[in-house]
């Protein structure tokens, strides 16, 4: 039970996320054991891992905690209430009112000269947007709908099919979530400026997924770095050392090997030819020597040879 209120604790905190983050808030509960764990208590004290998963998440936000009882907290109001009816013209237009397209508005409202992405001015992704083909048609299909089956889309316009119901327009913009959605014809000139302080893959498919988005981006990503002179230039030394190869023998147990090994409680040494891979075997005792092993290879010496 305490991990279910946990898990509602953690899911509210993230689902305000917009209206808490960096703010100091309080927590208000009707379970009492949640009160000092998330007050006092610190990872290293917390035993549960689902419960130490769940107060990682929170680790971001500044919090205090309180318990009440159930039957004194007042009843859920109609905004907290999931929706019973389809949403009308001015539902959708409140919606559209986002705070990433808030942020995307409000560069696109710039100046020219005072608005960029990676260095590219608003004003030329709005025009490479209109004459991109399959981008207008991207945006028919965010107004007007998608077709009913995936199969129904354009080739290049397919890997959208799954995040649709992510996608949303902003003045003629396409955002994915908090990502401006980036037309073909300057996918590559965002590759250039994201890579352009040569900081590695990781480090550059993490800045392009905070703030970019087209299909298949990772892999574009990857190629770009894989053909860059001066990653491969500057990259860590991978280089494997050479495989060390003895001389094969031309005589039987001209080279030999030896091992000990244990077989139900006794011990045994094997002498095999490197050549035919004949075995010579020897059954010490409970427990291997050097006097042991040494008499046996002067034996093994006398009757074929020394390797």
């Amino acid at each position: 039970m305490i991990e279910l209120e946990m898990l509602g604790v953690a899911w509210a905190i993230r689902k305000c996320h917009t209206y808490l983050a960096g703010m100091s808030f309080h927590v208000v509960v009707d379970h009492q054991p949640l009160v000092p764990i998330l007050n006092t208590y610190t990872l290293d004290q917390v035993e549960n891992p689902r419960l130490q998963r769940l107060m990682t998440k929170v680790q971001l936000y500044q919090f205090d905690v309180s318990w009440r009882k159930g039957s004194e907290h007042a009843f859920a109001d109609a905004l907290s209430r999931a929706p019973v009816q389809n949403p009308v013209a001015d539902d959708l237009l409140g919606e559209a009112d986002s705070l990433s397209g808030q942020a995307i508005r409000a560069c696109l409202q710039q100046d020219d000269s005072g608005s960029a992405l990676f260095g590219l001015p608003f004003h030329e992704l709005r025009d490479a947007a209109q004459s991109d083909v399959d981008y207008v048609q991207l945006v028919s299909y965010i107004r007007d709908g998608f077709p009913s089956a995936r199969r129904h889309m354009p080739p290049a316009l397919a890997p959208y099919w799954n995040g649709r119901e992510h996608l949303t327009l902003d003045n003629g913009t396409v955002l994915r979530g908090s990502r401006l959605v980036v037309p073909k014809s300057l996918q590559r000139r965002v590759l250039t400026d994201l890579h352009s302080s040569h900081q590695g893959l990781e480090r550059t498919k993490r800045r392009a997924r905070q703030v970019v988005y087209w299909p298949r981006m990772s892999d574009d990503i990857t190629a770009l770095i894989c053909a860059c002179p001066v990653c491969r230039e500057l990259q860590r030394s991978q280089q494997k050392e050479p495989l060390m190869r003895e001389p094969q023998p031309t005589f039987p147990f001209e080279y030999a090997s030896a091992d000990l090994f244990s077989c139900q409680g006794w011990q045994f040494l094997v002498y095999s030819d490197r050549l035919s891979g004949w075995p010579c075997v020897a059954r010490i005792g409970r427990t291997a020597t050097s006097h042991d092993i040494i008499c046996h290879f002067r034996r093994w010496f006398a009757d074929v040879g020394v390797p």
